[in-house]
């Protein structure tokens, strides 16, 4: 049974052939990016806080 490309992938850009320390990247990884969709997007980059636009 083949590994989903998905997990192929991961598992190419990982860190180094340690499965542990490869493991864990991916893990860190994954949680990066579950943290970024929970925080949501960023606003707008021509928007500044205390521009004193409304």
């Amino acid at each position: 049974m083949p590994l989903p490309p998905s997990v192929t992938r991961a598992l190419l850009k990982a860190t180094c052939d340690k499965t542990a320390l490869d493991r864990k990247a991916l893990r860190l990884g994954r949680s990066f990016r579950e943290v970024n969709e929970l925080l949501g997007k960023r606003p707008p980059k021509n928007h500044r806080p205390g521009s004193g636009r409304s």
